[in-house]
């Protein structure tokens, strides 16, 4: 069974594009959709209810993303767990793909994939895209292969083996946002072979460059990635800023 799991903050206008591109995917099994209430204050439970009465909706008071992810995992019943962003958009046939590799050998653990902005300005898509092809990949070659580093993750694009998740305690809830995804993908590593590869690319908002600035942004992201590989701690110089 797959259980895909999403973390939704007052995300209205995002929550039903994602929710309508999982349910025009083609899944051979049983599946079901969690939707992780994180202390909306606007209509996103509603929308949900509303309109897709099929989804399962659960609560966390605690803000932040690995609260709400873990909040999810523990009221799945999924072997197979996928992390979604409530702004993410799945393309034709991603579902089938990451899990069937999944499941190819019993030593993958995780797999995870780029995003591409269906927001961004035509130059800043092939830049992004350029990225994540060439610069994100190659180093996760060099980090996984040359130095025994981390596998890149992220976090609205992560699909985890249920037992996997478990065996590492699942996610470290004091981790609101910055830093989450790599943790998951340090601890992970631990257990089993974390995949990043660019063909497992999803859609996603760039709203988060676009409001705080694509290089501010960037080296926020990589500061704290880098110190969590190095330090196993994140840098507390940025606050999590709610953008919608």
């Amino acid at each position: 069974m797959i259980s895909f799991i999403i973390p939704a903050k007052n995300e209205e206008r995002y929550i039903a594009d994602c929710l309508r591109s999982i349910s025009q995917q083609k899944i051979g099994e049983p599946f079901e959709i969690i939707v992780v209430d994180n202390k909306s204050s606007d209509a996103t439970v509603k929308v949900v209810e509303r309109g897709f009465p099929q989804v399962k909706v659960v609560e966390q008071s605690e803000v932040g993303t690995n609260p709400a992810r873990q909040k999810g995992f523990e009221a799945s019943a999924g072997d197979i767990l996928i992390f979604l962003d409530a702004d993410v958009r799945l393309p034709a046939g991603w579902t089938e793909r990451v899990t069937t590799k999944l499941r190819s050998k019993p030593a993958y653990v995780a797999i995870s994939g780029p995003y591409l902005f269906y927001d961004f300005p035509g130059y800043l898509k092939i830049l992004s895209w350029l990225y994540y092809r060439i610069v994100a990949t190659t180093w996760q070659f060099v980090a996984t292969r040359l130095l025994r580093l981390p596998s890149f993750v992220i976090g609205g694009n992560m699909v985890i083996k249920r037992q996997a998740l478990t065996q590492v305690g699942g996610f470290d809830t004091s981790l609101k946002f910055y830093g989450d995804d790599t943790d998951t993908g340090r601890r992970l590593l631990k257990v089993g072979t974390v995949l990043f590869n660019p063909r497992y690319e999803v859609y996603t908002s760039a709203r988060r460059f676009k409001k705080a600035g694509v290089f501010r942004t960037t080296i926020v992201y990589l500061q704290n990635y880098f110190s969590l590989i190095y330090k196993k701690r994140v840098l507390d110089k940025s606050e999590y800023e709610e953008i919608r």
